[in-house]
């Protein structure tokens, strides 16, 4: 059988449903950062500042919900778009110094479309930053570019955690 064809083969059998369905992708990364456990989760529970930390946004404002403090309405202004992208974004587990979930969906609460967690334990360096989020992307071109934007996002945890 001819490459060219075994190649057109995976992709209308593999991925071409893949991209159709979109399913959620998870991107897992793990980063050593010196710092304590608790100047680490001081930069990843400060919303009104996680702008720093994320290197796609350009500016955030997040309304918080008066009947439900886990909840958050946010406006991104995202860098190399024109229009700003709405979201919700709730709270799904917090464990200071340990761990810090969300889960996004459309302002309207009916269509999730993400989540992200952030796990922090001490170790010989200062501490470990695991880094899972899960996200709907279009094609392998999303997946690297997602996966170069949680690599930034960690960058930046580090740098900033070591004047923190």
């Amino acid at each position: 059988m001819d490459t060219s064809v075994v190649i057109l083969l995976v992709y209308f059998l593999v991925f071409l449903p893949l991209m159709l369905m979109r399913p959620m992708w998870p991107f897992r990364l793990k980063r050593s950062v010196q710092a304590s456990p608790d100047a680490v989760w001081n930069l990843i529970s400060d919303i009104d500042n996680a702008t720093f930390t994320m290197p796609n946004i350009e500016t955030l404002d997040v309304q918080r919900d008066p009947d439900d403090p886990n909840l958050l309405h946010c406006t991104a202004h995202l860098k190399r778009r024109k229009r700003p992208f709405k979201y919700t974004a709730r709270l799904i587990e917090s464990k200071p110094g340990k761990v810090q979930a969300w889960e996004y969906m459309n302002p309207e609460q009916t269509k999730r479309f993400g989540s992200s967690e952030h796990r922090l334990s001490p170790d010989r360096q200062g501490t470990t930053i695991e880094f899972t989020a899960r996200t709907r992307v279009f094609g392998i071109v999303g997946i690297i570019f997602s996966r170069s934007i949680y690599r930034r996002h960690l960058s930046q945890l580090e740098a900033m955690s070591e004047w923190a």
